[in-house]
């Protein structure tokens, strides 16, 4: 029979590590943790990516993110889901992303100049796969302070 801490239990004890790292105390070394990161990816900050040299495709956002860790990486090495775009028209169509150092280059085709990005922006987000290397999901965000569509729908 496994102790609190067994098969199940790992991912709670590093979880907890992130979110207090005072919990290790009092607590037998049995398990390894390279480097404490602070929490899970945060987009802070946004630079439009107009620069010749940051694009190849179109108009870009690049979105530069804190408590990356070692790096930011796609789960099960498929493309990156879940962020869409928009233009001044205000209409998100699903985008292309990519990821570059610590930041993640969002662009589509069909937004030629593109003022606002969202990630995992839904009730409940299915295929999110923007990851920290020591295994914490991005936080859902958006870029903009438009009203959301649920404002004064009561």
């Amino acid at each position: 029979m496994g102790g609190v801490y067994s098969a199940v239990g790992e991912g709670v004890y590093r979880r907890r590590l992130f979110l207090w790292p005072g919990f290790a105390q009092g607590f037998e070394y049995s398990h390894r943790v390279d480097a404490l990161v602070m929490g899970r990816p945060l987009c802070r900050i946004v630079d439009n990516g107009r620069n010749p040299a940051k694009r190849s495709d179109g108009a870009s956002e690049i979105l530069k993110f804190q408590h990356v860790g070692g790096s930011l990486v796609v789960k099960d090495k498929v493309p990156l889901k879940q962020f869409a775009i928009a233009d001044a028209s205000r209409n998100f169509i699903w985008a292309n992303a990519r990821i570059e150092g610590d930041t993640v280059v969002v662009s589509s085709d069909k937004v030629a100049a593109p003022v606002a990005v969202r990630y995992a922006w839904q009730s409940n987000p299915e295929g999110c796969n923007l990851y920290n290397k020591e295994g914490l999901p991005a936080s859902p965000f958006r870029t903009d302070d438009w009203p959301l569509m649920t404002v004064d729908k009561r």
